[in-house]
């Protein structure tokens, strides 16, 4: 090695031995001098304004400005990024500074930055070239929804951002469990008018155009549900259920088999149908309830049957027998029951069947409320009854279900 080299070295581990800092000791032998002044003097803006014409000569001025943006956005350091910013936006076609924006934009937003943020999309927008322009906004909002940052998240959905960056910031927030933030961006995907203003490439027709918005929205919400139910992300699932179901019927039966439908809903857990109120549950079971695969039926009615919260409130009895049942799924079930019960009770209530019902068919119901499924018939009857005796079991339910008024078609076609 020359010595004038040896020198620089050993010029260098002096310096920083000096300034009493490992970590410019190790900058100092690995990084060239300029890069070196830019580190020293990151929080001094007016330094930084003396570097600057070296920096804009220099062959790596686009890592020496992606640096001074990156830090200032990081900190907040408001001063030093106004100085640096409209160079950076002067040049935001040129190769690797739309990467330099980026960086900023991720560390900004996940360190709640929100004068540079905001300050960082004004000058976005007025990028001329709209491809990077659109880009750029779409990055800002894929950030946000991965920080969950709600309120900026609001702001650039009012700008013009692409479709696609919309959903691939919903599929982000529902990976992250943020609640709020994928309520947001699935509002904005359902809202028909401001899809058809996201520039979804359709067709000139209207039927063309909506079934353009349909296939976006059932897509973006797909692939979100698919991605919350692979993370274990059980507030967002219960976010996106009821959405995707909806999304559902409006597609025939082939187009739901090509979404995978039935398999994503068995995969749904119970968790992920626990934050839903009791009153949800009900409505989309009433709503999908014959179509829905039956792992999603039991999970919703394993949910209904109640929690330590939700202990139940009313006691039903026949022949000596009785049992404790949620009233709320009485009154789903039966309209006997939602007539007689009326108004929620104040208490505990006892309603008395006897005679009208008999004990063990008052068990079978029970069953059926809370399992959607019906025990044979032969499993109600005395181990010496014969076949008229089995008939005879199955005469007194149906009769039990018309006078609970509890559907006795399908209870029929239930009982075996």
């Amino acid at each position: 090695m020359p010595l004038p080299a040896i020198g620089q070295i050993f010029g260098r581990i002096y310096r920083a031995i000096e300034s009493i800092s490992i970590v410019r000791l190790i900058c100092c032998l690995f990084i060239t001098d300029l890069e070196m002044l830019i580190i020293r003097n990151m929080s001094h803006t007016s330094k930084i304004k003396k570097l600057l014409p070296r920096i804009l000569q220099s062959d790596n001025a686009t890592h020496f400005l992606g640096r001074i943006l990156g830090d200032s956005a990081l900190v907040g350091h408001w001063e030093t990024y106004q100085l640096v910013a409209p160079t950076v936006f002067e040049r935001v076609a040129l190769p690797g500074y739309k990467e330099v924006v980026t960086e900023a934009l991720s560390l900004c937003i996940s360190k709640a930055s929100s004068a540079i943020a905001q300050d960082l999309v004004s000058k976005i927008l007025l990028i001329p070239q709209a491809e990077l322009r659109a880009q750029l906004l779409g990055w800002a909002l894929i950030c946000s929804a991965q920080e969950n940052n709600v309120g900026f998240a609001e702001r650039l959905l009012r700008e013009d951002v692409g479709h696609r960056y919309v959903h691939i910031a919903l599929q982000c927030s529902a990976s992250r469990n943020h609640s709020q933030a994928t309520t947001l961006f699935l509002d904005d995907i359902l809202n028909e008018e401001i899809a058809e203003n996201r520039a979804l490439d359709a067709p000139p027709t209207p039927q063309g155009r909506r079934t353009s918005i349909v296939s976006y929205q059932c897509y973006s919400i797909t692939s979100a549900l698919t991605s919350a139910i692979n993370s274990d992300c059980y507030e967002t699932i219960a976010v996106l259920l009821t959405a995707f179901l909806a999304c559902m019927q409006k597609i025939d039966a082939a187009s739901q088999h090509s979404f995978h439908r039935n398999t994503i809903l068995a995969r749904v857990p119970l968790e992920g149908v626990e934050p839903l109120s009791r009153s949800v549950c009900f409505h989309l079971l009433r709503q999908h309830g014959d179509d829905l695969p039956p792992q999603l039926v039991t999970t919703f009615l394993n949910r209904l049957s109640g929690s330590i919260d939700e202990q139940p409130d009313t006691t039903l009895q026949a022949d000596g027998t009785s049992t404790r049942v949620h009233r709320d799924v009485l009154v789903h079930w039966s309209p006997y029951f939602a007539d007689r019960l009326g108004k929620p009770p104040a208490a505990s209530t006892l309603i008395d069947l006897s005679g009208d019902v008999p004990g063990k068919a008052l068990g079978i119901f029970v069953q059926y409320m809370y399992s959607g499924a019906l025990p044979p018939v032969s499993a109600l009857c005395w181990a010496a009854e014969d076949e008229a005796g089995v008939e005879k079991r199955r005469r007194e339910i149906l009769d039990a279900a018309r006078f609970l008024k509890i559907e006795p078609l399908r209870v029929l076609r239930g009982l075996r």
